[in-house]
């Protein structure tokens, strides 16, 4: 079973709009 993996673009977009930039 293989994790969901967000797009290389997502993720930076998904991690900033999830958690504020530090």
């Amino acid at each position: 079973v293989t994790p969901y993996v967000w797009p290389r673009c997502e993720t930076r977009e998904s991690l900033v709009s999830r958690e504020p930039a530090a």
